[in-house]
């Protein structure tokens, strides 16, 4: 089935516009193939022979640009969520329900299986969540200069040491390096 082209402004040529092959241009008199210079295209009824204008002549009609396919926004501009986003905001949406539903599974009424099976879950996500909090900090400890990570240490034991967790008195002091 052939396609209406009479509308496409790069198609609309008159029958005097109409163009005929150009011969070999590259050069090599061995190559077979046909050339023609890329804004030999003829224009439109109102629409420029430069490629340039013509583009910016078709997009102000509404005949050209992003809504035509990968044109002026780069592939991938509009990734589509990969299905672990889509699952994650529903998770957040629907918290109260699901803490609803874990609450409901642990209610005296259910027999001692689904008790310990709704427990067992409980635990493993908050085994989940406490190691992705342990691979964050990692991973702001790594980032840290040793001068960072110092005060991080003395701040941690001040708190320790205020709450009562540490015996004795911290005393602060200059990190000295030793050459070995």
């Amino acid at each position: 089935m052939a396609d209406d082209l009479s509308n496409n402004p790069f198609m609309n040529l008159a029958p005097e516009q109409q163009l005929e092959p150009v011969a070999p241009t590259c050069g090599d008199p061995s190559c077979t193939r046909s050339h023609r210079p890329i804004n030999s295209i003829a224009p439109g009824a109102h629409y420029s022979a430069d490629l340039t204008e013509r583009a910016a002549q078709l997009t102000e009609d509404g005949k050209f640009g992003p809504s035509f396919g990968h044109l002026s926004g780069g592939r991938g501009s509009k990734r589509s969520k990969r299905a672990a986003e889509v699952v994650s905001e529903f998770a957040v949406e629907a918290a109260p329900k699901i803490r609803k539903a874990f609450e409901d599974g642990l209610d005296d009424s259910n027999s001692i299986g689904v008790r310990q099976a709704t427990a067992l879950h409980l635990l493993g996500i908050e085994k989940d969540e406490h190691l992705l909090r342990l691979k964050e900090e990692q991973q702001e400890f790594n980032q840290m200069t040793k001068a960072e990570l110092v005060q991080s240490i003395m701040q941690s034991l001040g708190a320790l040491s205020k709450a009562g967790e540490i015996a004795g008195e911290i005393i602060e002091g200059t990190v000295v390096e030793e050459d070995e």
